[in-house]
């Protein structure tokens, strides 16, 4: 969570969708202050609470009346602190980007931004 709180882009809100076997641990991230819901596995493939957990987010952010959603892949938050204004360096309203991290003296950071334009 800290990953989430040291942030440098201030204008954000946070929400998660967790896809463990129970609700204990979005529960344990909302009494944290942070907004997670909960997505229940069981008797779905993989694909379906992947999808159903990004579904989610798409809505609350359509709801929200967001401009922008930033969603990594799960299970994985940037190392870097101002991922979301390098991804606004863009200016584009669709934007992609990897980063690798190695670990060791090998450890470093390539993000690699693809933009679409629509």
């Amino acid at each position: 969570m800290s990953v989430l709180r040291n942030l440098t882009y201030s204008n954000h809100d946070v929400f998660l969708v967790d896809n463990s076997k129970n609700d204990a641990y979005s529960k344990h991230i909302n009494a944290m202050g942070i907004e997670c819901d909960w997505v229940n596995p069981s008797r779905k493939t993989n694909n379906q609470y992947m999808a159903e957990s990004q579904e989610k987010c798409r809505e609350r952010a359509m709801k929200g009346g967001y401009d922008y959603m930033f969603n990594p892949e799960t299970d994985i938050f940037p190392p870097c602190r101002d991922i979301i204004e390098r991804l606004m360096l863009a200016h584009r309203r669709v934007v992609s980007a990897m980063y690798h991290i190695g670990t060791g003296r090998n450890s470093h950071l390539c993000i690699s931004v693809n933009t679409y334009n629509q």
